[in-house]
């Protein structure tokens, strides 16, 4: 269940750019890999807000602000979020015994919301053609079937496996069976270097931009499995990156709109606010039904035409193009989908 504080009197209090390197795990109840706070959990998250803020200490007299701390610990835990995510949840600043600090909390300060920024992983953030086409053709051998073509192979890139595979041979075929011959064959290919999965250029830059911004959150939404959304994660360093992480153990497979939502929902950020960045059209066509801004990029696994009849709002060429859009679409707030 939800335990987000909810209030008439809640408003977004942002904190300093460093919450974005610090994880709730480090900072509240550091040493501690369980997850499980300590006694003097409430101490702890209140001296962690306190550093965050660079503020006085709040004052815990009152049964609101202790109820407060305690909502939002628990929200740190059951949703094992990173504290630059957590501590968006709306929190009354007269509750926390805040009132008197009046630090602007971004260049619009008074008209600041959040922009929700998610992105796709495999063809958007990350070149893994070759491993998924080699893996895809030892399951169909191991069932003793032929393999698509590359062109086929790549065309259901974003489906979640069991859905991917069924487009692949069919609703009577061995979908759930070859879905699972993939992932043996993924864990093990992973370990040919002739098969690493490299960034796209100016990928990493573009999130470092993004990172340092005031008023973004950043999250995946993508058809990957989370253990290999973990696998992406510490190989690149990105474990204190994003705020929201959507996987197919999570949500439906894409199209289905679920992961956009339920990004938008842990985040409070409304789909107006919210783009999608993705390669295939069924990112298009979920950014859609949700109601966020979908963008498509063509150095993916899909022609630029499928994006456009998906319903992609807007096309980039490069993470340059892409950082022009973002740019735009950060500096207007009345920004929509196309």
């Amino acid at each position: 269940s939800d335990v987000r504080p909810k209030s008439e009197t809640a408003r977004y209090r942002f904190l300093t750019r460093n919450a974005v390197h610090v994880s709730e795990r480090d900072v509240l109840w550091p040493g501690r890999r369980d997850h499980q706070p300590p006694r003097d959990s409430t101490c702890t998250l209140t001296r962690a807000l306190q550093a965050l803020t660079g503020s006085g200490p709040p004052s815990t007299s009152s049964g609101s602000c202790s109820s407060r701390i305690t909502a939002l610990t628990d929200y740190c835990v059951r949703r094992h979020t990173n504290l630059k995510a957590a501590v968006y949840v709306p929190l009354s600043r007269d509750a926390l015994g805040w009132s008197h600090i009046n630090r602007p909390v971004g260049p619009r300060s008074g008209n600041f919301s959040l922009k929700l920024i998610l992105f796709d992983v495999d063809g958007t953030l990350v070149d893994s053609q070759n491993i998924i086409v080699a893996a895809q053709h030892a399951a169909f051998s191991a069932y003793g079937l032929e393999p698509p073509s590359r062109e086929m192979s790549l065309s259901i890139v974003g489906l979640s496996l069991v859905e991917a595979f069924t487009v692949l041979v069919g609703p009577k075929g061995p979908a759930e069976g070859l879905a699972e011959a993939y992932k043996a064959a993924f864990s093990t290919l992973r370990l040919d270097p002739a098969l690493a999965e490299p960034l796209f250029p100016g990928a990493d830059e573009c999130l470092d931009w993004l990172r340092g911004r005031d008023d973004v959150l950043l999250g995946i939404a993508t058809g990957k499995s989370r253990r290999g959304v973990s696998h992406l994660l510490d190989r690149h360093g990105w474990d204190r990156v994003f705020a929201t992480i959507q996987t197919a153990d999570d949500a439906p497979s894409k199209p289905h709109p679920a992961m956009i939502r339920q990004a938008m929902e842990e985040l409070d950020v409304a789909p107006h606010d919210t783009v999608m960045i993705g390669d295939s059209s069924y990112d298009m066509a979920m950014v859609r039904a949700a109601g966020a801004v979908p963008v498509g990029v063509t150095w993916g696994f899909q022609p630029e035409a499928a994006l456009v009849e998906a319903g992609a709002g807007s096309i980039v060429h490069s993470y340059g193009e892409l950082r022009t859009f973002l740019s735009e679409f950060l500096g207007n707030p009345s920004h929509t989908a196309a």
